[in-house]
């Protein structure tokens, strides 16, 4: 694979702000993408009978070890509706 050069310097403070700024844009997600979740199985768990997998746990089992599973749209429906979307809270 050729090796693709590039001009660019990661010591200008241009450079450290945006990191510094992308840094913060991903923590931001993964909390959001965290209270969806854990919204989605308290609800699951106040309506559902106990013994039953959640769909997450249930992809885990079918999923082979170590095989990365990318979830599409986790924020579905986020902020809208009340946040009252039953098919896409998982």
């Amino acid at each position: 694979m050729a090796i693709l050069e590039t001009h660019i310097n990661s010591n200008t403070t241009e450079f450290q702000e945006n990191t510094h700024y992308f840094l913060e844009l991903i923590d931001q997600l993964r909390q959001r993408v965290q209270q969806v979740q854990q919204a989605a199985v308290t609800k699951l768990c106040q309506t559902s009978q106990r013994n039953k997998l959640l769909a997450r746990e249930r992809i885990q089992l079918l999923c082979d070890p170590d095989t990365p599973f990318v979830e599409l749209s986790p924020l579905a429906a986020r902020d809208m509706y009340d946040n009252d979307a039953p098919s896409a809270a998982l």
